[in-house]
């Protein structure tokens, strides 16, 4: 039992020594960060080495169901901040506006926080947990608010893979309120433009959230970079599921990063 429990620990301190050697490598200070997709992108960049990277982004985009004249319109300004190189902060007033007469706009606002779990540079691997709350426009309608969980409260864990030119995203998690409980999760697969930027890149990415009627959201991403700015596109599209039609939108949005390590 001893000679079990020395293995255990000596294969412990073997792993954070891996972990910290990898964090301290000069590729890892170079290389570009990994991507992230557009609709379900992670609380700052999920292989942050150092604190101080401020994201600004402009967000703009227009769901409609593909029958019945629903819809909405969506704006919001979203600010991140890597508080340190283990903790991401982020806050995002928004107001949204039914494509419906007759209906007022609603104000809201996300709050979240995100905490690294995992950072191996040399295999370009990182996982990172996250915690969400959402305040104002009620998320349980049909029409889906596309990469946000339906209910105001939700935790994921959020990771990244990449080889190369190709990067691989993915989360899972769990949502609720006072009565009501669902899961969600999220699959991407991009494709850099530039080896040497993060910035541009081509992807589909997939999310599905259990207490929405159409669980699934499909969507193709486009994002270039004309310095000191990132332009980014997103078209998602909800299949129609039983009664509740199909929906198509369009994403827009304008970055700026500032401070980047």
């Amino acid at each position: 039992m001893e000679t079990l429990t020395r293995r255990a620990l000596g294969l412990g301190c073997t792993c954070l020594l891996v972990t910290s050697t990898a964090s301290a490598t000069p590729d890892a200070a170079v290389q570009p960060h990994v991507p992230e997709p557009i609709l379900t992108e992670s609380i700052t960049d999920i292989d942050t080495l150092h604190g101080g990277e401020l994201e600004l982004t402009a967000n703009g985009s227009v769901m409609r169901t593909l029958c019945c004249g629903g819809g909405a319109f969506q704006t919001s300004l979203e600010a991140e901040w890597r508080a340190t190189a283990l903790v991401g902060l982020v806050v995002e007033p928004s107001v949204s506006v039914p494509l419906v007469p007759g209906v007022p706009a609603e104000f809201g606002v996300r709050t979240g926080v995100a905490v690294a779990l995992w950072r191996d540079f040399v295999h370009d691997f990182y996982l990172q947990g996250e915690a969400v709350a959402r305040l104002g426009p009620d998320n349980l309608s049909n029409l889906p608010d596309p990469g946000e969980a339906s209910l105001p409260y939700d935790v994921d864990v959020r990771g990244a893979f990449r080889r190369g030119r190709w990067t691989v995203r993915g989360n899972l998690g769990a949502e609720t309120d006072a009565a009501n409980f669902g899961v969600r999760a999220g699959a991407a697969f991009m494709l850099a433009l530039d080896r040497d930027s993060k910035a541009s890149f081509v992807a589909v990415e997939a999310s599905m959230d259990s207490f929405r009627a159409n669980f699934m959201t499909l969507a193709l991403n486009l994002s270039v970079e004309a310095e000191p700015l990132r332009f980014q596109l997103a078209t998602p599209w909800t299949p129609a599921l039983g009664q509740t039609p199909a929906s198509i939108g369009i994403v827009l949005r304008v970055l700026v990063e500032l401070d980047r390590d």
